[in-house]
């Protein structure tokens, strides 16, 4: 791959080969190629002339976005190069302006490129210096580019000059390298644990394909429990739970009655686990399940997501206009969790947000209750877009009512 300088390159590297190559021909010794706009290029000038104009730049589609291969061992790539295909118009001028001479040296222009097809690294390297196109691997390739009578007269309209009969050529391709620096890894020293290389495993991988919350619930609360669906599936798996809201995974146990389509696992309140507030908070979690094999390794299911909803309690179910309404959530909230109140039609932010240093203790929010008709309202807590439930824990489907202590009589 080439700098910058490529593009100049390439317009040197064919005019000093069509200024070498006719100035063999002792009738067209006298020449003087050019690489002028042509509206510019014949000026006061009466001597036979060719002028190389390069009207367009596009890119190469083929090597667009291609990295390339670096380093000894091939093995490193950096940003992928810029990939150029120049358009050159080449217009001649007889001696005196005589059209005969004009036409006489654009054939003589055409043939010497017809014969060469490739701009080759000696001729790039002496026609620019400074320039490592030479070097580049792709080969500068020159293919003649046939223009319609239409596309030739749109040309000579932009250039606000009289027409010529001209030929037009595509140079190509030209990459230019990317200035990014390139990523170099460290070399591997060691093959997984002792050298061990790959580990071909016998045994087929767990696939789930459903986490469902309890029965007509759109989350799952502490306490309950999730039902896992899925193939080559047992009660003995373990229960992988992952989030950006905690640290590190969790690993839960799966209960003892499973089959190998649907295994359970529950999700452990307070009374279970006494550190159950601390280590759940309500949001969106991703769920895998493990099948332990021979240590040190073990095989690993997809993962799904499935919503862990707050368990909210009121410390009254009575409150006036414009008091403070105080809400206990469980499992605790996270720092920036973004968390309102559904009351009726409104969505209100929480005055205050206590979360006390004792781990064992829920979340205690305030809300100023709005403005809004005096009559009893069904609450929820939304966090992180996880909504709680309304309706009595460990209660069974069809419900009848929503939770009484999930209302508030607005006065």
């Amino acid at each position: 791959m080439s700098n910058s300088l490529a593009i100049v390159n390439v317009t040197a590297a064919i005019r000093d080969l069509l200024q070498k190559e006719i100035e063999r021909d002792p009738e067209l010794a006298n020449l003087n190629v050019t690489t002028l706009s042509p509206d510019k290029a014949r000026g006061s000038n009466d001597i036979n002339q060719l002028n190389v104009f390069m009207y367009q730049i596009a890119i190469n589609s083929s090597w667009r976005n291609m990295p390339i291969p670096r380093g000894t061992l091939g093995l490193e790539s950096g940003f992928p190069p810029l990939p150029l295909d120049l358009y050159y118009l080449i217009t001649s001028y007889g001696q005196n302006n005589d059209e005969i001479n004009s036409h006489r040296l654009l054939g003589k222009a055409m043939s010497v490129m017809h014969d060469h097809p490739l701009l080759m690294p000696a001729e790039l390297k002496n026609a620019q210096v400074g320039s490592d196109l030479y070097a580049q691997k792709e080969r500068v390739r020159i293919t003649p580019q046939p223009l319609s009578v239409e596309e030739m007269s749109k040309l000579w309209t932009a250039f606000q000059t009289q027409y010529r009969v001209s030929a037009a050529y595509m140079v190509s391709a030209v990459l230019i390298e990317s200035t990014k620096a390139v990523p170099s890894p460290l070399p591997v020293l060691r093959r997984g644990e002792e050298d061990r290389g790959a580990v071909v495993f016998s045994e087929s991988m767990p696939y789930i394909t459903s986490v469902l919350p309890p029965e007509y619930q759109p989350g799952v609360r502490l306490g309950e429990n999730l039902r896992i669906l899925g193939v080559r599936l047992n009660a003995s798996m373990k229960i992988m739970v992952s989030s950006n809201l905690i640290e590190e995974p969790l690993i839960l146990d799966s209960l003892p009655e499973g089959t190998s389509n649907e295994i359970r696992v529950q999700l452990r309140n307070e009374q279970n686990d006494p550190d159950a507030l601390s280590k759940w908070a309500p949001g969106f979690y991703t769920l895998a399940v493990i099948k332990p094999i021979e240590d040190p390794r073990s095989l690993t299911s997809n993962a799904l997501p499935f919503a862990l909803s707050p368990s909210i309690e009121l410390t009254s179910n009575e409150a006036n206009i414009g008091e403070l309404l105080e809400v206990i959530c469980k499992p605790r909230l996270r720092l920036n969790q973004k968390v309102f109140l559904i009351i009726g039609d409104n969505q209100i932010s929480p005055e205050t947000v206590d979360t006390p240093e004792d781990i064992k203790k829920p979340t205690s929010l305030e809300f100023r209750v709005p403005d809004i008709k005096k009559e009893t309202y069904t609450i929820r807590l939304s966090v992180d877009g996880v909504h709680s439930m309304p309706v009595p824990e460990g209660s069974a489907p069809p419900w009848i009512e929503f939770d009484p202590k999930q209302k508030v009589t607005v006065s």
